[in-house]
């Protein structure tokens, strides 16, 4: 019974399973999207800009956790239980405690990736705001700096912590544990830190749009966009971060504190759909729009040289008015 295969997972384990199915399937769809929306962006304009910075990590994330779980779906047994009975806790996939060193870190960099794509979002809403209110000096001597220091320290932590976690692993170590806490504490900290500053900038944003004077529907819509881009990503934020440190201690409270099976799977389900799917599908709803098309050497021509033959023509008649 503990030996059958993939494709007839035991009883006990049959919901997770199919749950891991879902959830690749998910994000083979995000992925499918993101790339679309991409390459319809990369059409019209083959520059590097910010919404296609965005998209392309979008695109990088889903591949990642595409991939993560159609290993985990081929390697069920291995990976998520040492008698392949059943996923134990919440720690066992969210932070991939139990899971071999490669496996480890292609389930813990889409979320470093994630992370890093909410600060770009945040570094555009960070440059309407200084710009609305006349301060670029802040913008590019503090805020750009501190927000490209965050993502650099913590690529570095989170790679040191990797290669640590990977030596661990081979060798034995006791300090396993500890590694693990540390590298995902220190993810689960700048998640709530990130969580408050997509609050405050968020919120500053969609202030400064809604002071426009001119009334446009498309700025009333990009209002209400910010508005709810803003509390989708604080909300994923914050609960991403808890869920992850309730991983991280849930481990310590014993076999008899631990979840129902049931309970398990639905949080698993709920974190990657809810708090990773659902806020990138909303942030390339965000970026939806196509930029605009640069105009051509013979219009800018046209436009030019209709305005000066205007202005020509005024002072023609105002210095023929002054001759007579």
């Amino acid at each position: 019974m503990l030996n059958q295969t993939v494709t007839s997972p035991p009883d006990n384990i049959d919901a997770a399973f199919w749950f891991g199915v879902s959830l690749g399937g998910g994000y083979l769809l995000l992925f499918l999207v993101a790339f679309v929306l991409f390459a319809r962006v990369h059409y019209f304009t083959k520059s590097c800009t910010k919404q296609k910075s965005v998209q392309g990590m979008v695109i990088l994330s889903a591949a990642l956790r595409t991939s993560f779980w159609a290993l985990a779906l081929l390697n069920w047994e291995s990976w998520f239980s040492e008698d392949g009975h059943s996923i134990q806790t919440i720690n066992d996939v969210l932070n991939g405690s139990n899971l071999p060193p490669f496996a480890y870190i292609l389930n813990n960099l889409p979320g470093l990736m994630y992370f890093s794509t909410i600060s770009l979002l945040l570094d555009q809403w960070g440059m309407v705001y200084y710009t609305a209110t006349d301060e670029p000096r802040p913008y590019r001597k503090c805020f750009v700096p501190a927000l490209a220091a965050t993502n650099i320290v913590m690529w570095l932590l989170q790679s040191t912590m990797w290669v640590l976690f990977y030596l661990a692993t081979k060798n034995d170590f006791t300090s396993l544990p500890t590694i693990s806490l540390i590298s995902t504490g220190a993810l689960a900290s700048v998640y709530l830190v990130m969580s408050i500053a997509v609050l405050v900038f968020g919120q500053r944003t969609k202030q400064i749009l809604r002071d426009v004077p001119i009334e446009f529907s498309v700025i009333s819509k990009k209002v209400v966009e910010v508005g709810r881009l803003t509390q989708v990503c604080a909300i994923c934020f914050t609960l991403r971060a808890l869920l992850i440190v309730w991983g991280n201690v849930e481990p310590y409270f014993g076999p008899k504190y631990h979840l129902s099976m049931t309970v398990t799977v639905a949080v698993v389900m709920s974190y990657y759909a809810l708090l990773e799917i659902l806020p990138c599908i909303i942030v390339l709803y965000y970026y939806r729009r196509l930029p605009p098309r640069p105009p051509s050497y013979v219009a800018l021509f046209d436009q030019d040289f209709g305005k000066f033959y205007k202005s020509a023509c005024r002072l023609q008649q105002i210095e023929f008015q002054n001759q007579e």
